[in-house]
């Protein structure tokens, strides 16, 4: 059997020697996180984290880095409070120009179902490597996806803790002078959906420059009900929802045995065909949402991961300075 995984509370930084993350600059996570035993600057958490429908906590880190325990991935990073971020973030921006490649826009990126913090910081990475000439940086969210794929656990629990966790801060990180959009990927998108309906829209000053929606794991109708425009609000220009009628993953929901097994409602999600344009709630401002049809777009052989493609990255970057 081996030993069982070192529990973040009793993990020591000096005794581990691999890193694959190499200090990403910036991150935020609702996945709740202990103190470094040996510098309380410093705190630790791993994929094994369970989410909390009633959290409140959500954490701004810098320089993260990550460490294999007994093969778990255990990430560790610098906290900051929101001053220190916002003047980290200023330094970033301060670097890249100084290297001739200036950061115009920055994207938090919100990943989906059975993705650990790891692959989110690849993705975040390949992103921001991509489109760092254009002048973009991406950080990555993370909340605590389970790692068995339970569907129904992350709907009902996890999604909407982290929802209320990214609630109580982004107000402020979003009402910043340089732009900041939203890109949520698959199920990501609940936490979308839940995070919106958290906020009290009519006096919240949180704006986002563009929300864009990919492969949204979320009811097709979603922009008919009193969501929609709960999400709309929330951006200065438009919410873009791609989508893609061959996207395999979200299949599932047009068969009853399968959704019913995964705790999916019986309806069309809105990543295989996009909105309704005719359906649209009356309260929603039409100019700010966008259907895109992203079936050309490279992708995964579940036609589900195109949210990193590059055609999926042009299309962002087409969208920033209009």
């Amino acid at each position: 059997m081996g030993n069982k995984p070192t529990t973040p509370e009793a993990f020591d930084l000096k005794e581990q020697e691999r890193s694959v993350v190499a200090k990403y600059p910036l991150a935020i996570t609702t996945i709740d996180a202990s103190t470094l035993k040996n510098d309380d600057t410093k705190v630790v958490f791993n994929k094994l984290v369970k989410g909390d429908l009633n959290d409140e906590t959500a954490l701004l880190l810098c320089d993260v880095d990550e460490y294999e325990d007994q093969d778990v991935p255990m990430f560790v990073a610098t906290k900051l409070d929101l001053d220190e971020f916002k003047a980290r973030l200023k330094k970033e921006m301060e670097n890249a120009a100084a290297e001739g490649q200036p950061i115009k826009n920055v994207i938090l990126y919100v990943h989906g179902i059975n993705c650990q913090p790891l692959s989110s910081f690849e993705t975040a990475r390949k992103m921001t490597e991509a489109m760092k000439k254009d002048g973009v940086l991406v950080i990555p969210v993370m909340w605590p996806a389970q790692d068995k794929g339970i569907y129904t656990k992350d709907r009902k629990i996890n999604a909407p803790g982290a929802a209320k966790a990214l609630a109580t801060l982004c107000e402020e990180i979003a009402s910043r002078e340089l732009p900041i959009s939203l890109l949520c990927w698959s199920c990501g998108n609940f936490v979308l959906r839940e995070f919106a309906s958290q906020l009290n829209t009519s006096s919240s000053r949180l704006k986002f420059q563009h929300i864009f929606m990919s492969a949204p794991d979320v009811a097709a109708n979603t922009f008919e009900t009193d969501d929609g425009p709960k999400i709309v609000d929330l951006v200065e220009e438009k919410v873009h929802v791609l989508h893609c009628k061959r996207d395999i993953a979200l299949f599932t929901w047009k068969v009853p045995a399968v959704y019913s097994c995964l705790g999916r409602p019986n309806e069309s999600g809105l990543g295989l065909r996009g909105f309704d344009e005719d359906k649209v709630q009356p309260a929603i401002d039409r100019t700010k949402l966008v259907n895109v049809d992203a079936n050309q777009f490279d992708m995964d052989i579940l036609g589900h991961s195109y949210h990193e493609s590059k055609q999926a990255m042009d299309y962002y970057i087409s969208q920033f300075g209009k």
